[in-house]
């Protein structure tokens, strides 16, 4: 038989780089309020649901193209892990139901049913999604099906058949409320959840989610939490930020605006989205910063990066998309066709600096609101900033930011994020041009080591007639207020590592137009009094810095009035007046890869610098091969097979600090000189090169343009080569490659 002539691929995917996380916790801003605590989600959700681009026709191949195309991509190595369906899976509930009620799965389109695609998609280490809308469906109560497990049926948890749930797929005449106040009902709910559990679902959207579906909601959590698995639970969509503290309760995420989809393509899926529909989230993002946290986390709708243009945005609108939701720890939902990404939409998404950012679980807020030039800012863990600027205008713009707006005293090193680059310490604050749409993101770390209190948090005293609010526009969703006229606020447990001088600035807005008053009392001791100048509105933060003596470990900072109001309270900073030796590293890691290692380590308080050092002997005497000013180093051009030893230290301007632990990785080979001879009877021999002992996957395309690969082929190598026959294969072409 004759072939025609293949073109033979060699492609390496490299082992995940792990984002970088902080360990050590000195930011107190706790909120008020209790989370889901189901055990899932304790950063936000990344992935791929169908929506955007599948739309009314997702089919098992289709889900299952989607799923390969991002494991080979390399996002799953970034992080991206759901595979989550949408709409469109299922029979008409007002016709089709199964046994016990709940919804069919429509086998033209999923002939090996969803256990079918869950294996499928875990098979690629992925994670599974699923979509459901409230109530019961027309059919199950027609049809008087029983509830599973208990002696009731569905006619016994309607109560009106008046009125309609909502169900966008077909209309609002297929699915009736549940009275949930009848034995029974939850019984319902579980036995869904059940069996959603029983085909491997990782994640369960709801949608159509209204006020009045609050008991579903709670039902649905209650259900998925007694199967037993770790089920993601998210609400959709346009959620009501006044029932905030309900959705954050029962659900692990929840979206705060509409699609995100524009629908300007007529039946063609792209444009998936318009700028419009991405600027409307600059205004309705910092309502609901309060609610966010481990364990729930505000949706901005599908991340509609992947395509290029095709996605309805320029290459300046996605990148400010990016950092948008990721300031906002929104989850990283995309949308688009992974089967065709783009290769500079590719970068953006696998940019690790700006994922750590979002899976920080430090939403951000405006300093400002109602302008077209903004500056976002997130207090992360260990003492920095994450900063962002966008220009929402139509023209070039250049946008600042002063470290006293940020909180910090002194100078404070500035690292760009989008770039990798260290920008150098800048004295008092930053300033940059911006395009049209555009952003930029930076980690702001202060000189010296800072810590940052809340002054909505548990554990401060709030007394005497001072409340706390919601206040859109800070960082953590809430301020502290009427202090003075009797109202006092306490900061209690405010850490200091030794005795001695510290700067403590607090952050606070006051609108009227002259100064107010308060009395700042340490420890107990005299309390002093201070003029807080207007900010400008109460909408807009400002900072007030003293300097005075802390004691070792714990101490108070008492506020009042007497006589006079205070201005609201936002939070306050701590940094040490003198600068001192900081820490040694902690947390570094090696993950070995093609002639190259990877390195990843705890940023530490106070640092402004790092010392990468190597060594080709164990224990042995350090080189220094980099000083940079962040944590995360790539050590590239290393020969294969060998163990490189390696540790890290800190720097700032008092000087350097002892070295981390060692770690040690050993570079491996990627296969390579692949080739391939077809042979009679449809067969094709592969042989190539790669280490003893290493696992390779061969996979196959039939495409052209190299896409929907599948894995045909996985075995350890035993020797330095490997040979491997794909047999029964039809008279077409075929590409191959090969990865470990």
């Amino acid at each position: 038989m004759k072939h025609t002539k293949e073109t033979f691929i060699i492609h390496v995917i490299p082992k995940r780089r792990q984002p970088l996380c902080v360990i050590l916790c000195i930011m107190y801003c706790a909120t008020l309020v209790f989370a889901e605590d189901n055990g899932v989600s304790e950063t936000p959700a990344m992935g791929w649901s169908t929506w955007s681009f599948l739309r009314s026709a997702p089919t098992e191949s289709s889900v299952e193209a989607e799923a390969l195309a991002m494991h080979n991509s390399g996002l799953q190595s970034h992080g991206f892990t759901y595979i989550n369906i949408d709409d469109f899976y299922y029979l008409n509930p007002a016709a089709s139901v199964d046994p016990y009620g709940r919804w069919v799965v429509d086998a033209g389109k999923f002939p090996d049913g969803m256990a079918g695609v869950a294996n499928y998609v875990h098979g690629l280490g992925l994670k599974f999604g699923i979509y459901v809308t409230p109530g019961i469906p027309v059919a199950a109560y027609n049809q008087n099906t029983p509830i599973r497990g208990t002696s009731y049926h569905a006619q016994d948890i309607v109560t009106n058949t008046g009125t309609y749930e909502i169900n966008y797929n077909y209309g609002n005449a297929c699915m009736y409320y549940i009275d949930y106040s009848k034995p029974g009902a939850q019984a319902f709910i579980d036995s869904w959840a059940n069996l959603f559990a029983s085909w491997g679902v990782d994640y369960v959207k709801i949608d159509g989610v209204s006020d009045q579906d609050i008991p579903d909601v709670q039902a649905w959590s209650r259900a998925l939490v007694q199967t037993g698995r770790p089920i993601h639970l998210e609400l959709s969509n346009s959620l009501d930020v006044n029932n905030g503290t309900i959705w954050e309760q029962n659900a692990n995420g929840w979206r705060i605006e509409g699609d995100i989809e524009c629908y300007c393509g007529g039946s063609n899926s792209f444009p998936l989205t318009s700028w419009d529909k991405v600027s409307l989230r600059f205004g309705d993002a910092p309502k609901w910063t309060q609610f966010a946290g481990p364990g729930g986390w505000n949706d901005l709708d599908s991340l509609e990066i992947g395509n290029g243009t095709n996605g309805g945005l320029t290459s300046v609108e996605r990148q400010s998309t990016m950092i948008l939701w990721s300031i906002c720890c929104a989850p990283l939902l995309l949308g688009s066709d992974l089967t065709s990404l783009d290769s500079t939409d590719l970068v953006m998404l696998m940019n690790d600096r700006v994922i750590q950012i979002d899976q920080a679980g430090s939403p951000g807020a405006p300093l400002t609101s109602n302008t077209s030039q903004v500056v976002w800012r997130a207090a992360e863990s260990d003492g920095s900033y994450a900063v962002a600027f966008f220009n929402t205008a139509s023209s070039n713009a250049t946008i600042s930011v002063t470290w006293a707006q940020l909180g910090l005293s002194g100078a404070a090193d500035v690292q760009d994020l989008l770039f990798g680059s260290d920008l150098g310490v800048q004295p008092s604050g930053y300033s940059i041009s911006v395009p049209s749409h555009g952003s930029t993101l930076y980690r702001i770390s202060p000189a010296f080591p800072a810590f940052r209190y809340c002054a909505a948090r548990g554990g401060n005293t709030i007394a005497g007639g001072a409340t706390t609010t919601t206040a859109s526009e800070l960082s953590n969703g809430l301020k502290v207020g009427h202090v003075g006229m009797g109202g006092t606020l306490t900061f209690n447990n405010v850490a200091a590592p030794a005795a001695g001088s510290y700067n403590i600035t607090f952050l606070y807005e006051n609108g009227d137009a002259t100064s107010r008053s308060a009395y700042i009392s340490i420890n107990g001791g005299t309390a002093t009094a201070a003029a807080f100048n207007s900010s400008g509105s109460w909408t807009t933060l400002a900072s007030y810095t003293i300097t005075t003596t802390l004691l070792s470990g714990s101490n108070s900072i008492a506020i009042s009035n007497p006589t006079g109001w205070a201005p609201d309270f936002d939070s306050l900073v701590v940094q040490s007046a003198a600068a001192t030796v900081p820490s040694a590293p902690t947390g570094l890691a090696a993950i070995a890869g093609n002639t190259q290692v990877i390195l990843n380590w705890n940023s530490i308080p106070g640092a402004t610098g790092y010392g990468v050092k190597s060594s080709l002997t164990n224990g042995g005497s350090y080189s220094t091969i980099a000083s940079i000013g962040y944590a995360g180093f790539t050590n590239t051009g290393l020969a294969i097979g060998t163990t490189y030893y390696y540790v890290v230290s800190a720097t700032n301007s008092a000087g350097e600090s002892i070295d981390s632990e060692q770690v040690s990785a050993t570079t491996v080979a990627p296969p390579f000189a692949l080739t391939v001879a077809p042979q009679n009877g449809g067969q094709f021999t592969l042989q190539f090169n790669g280490v003893d002992g290493q696992s390779y996957i061969v996979e196959m395309s039939t495409n052209v343009a190299e896409r929907g690969w599948t894995p045909v082929f996985t075995n350890t190598q035993s020797g330095g080569v490997f040979v491997y026959t794909n047999t029964n294969m039809s008279n077409a072409a075929r590409f191959y490659r090969v990865r470990r």
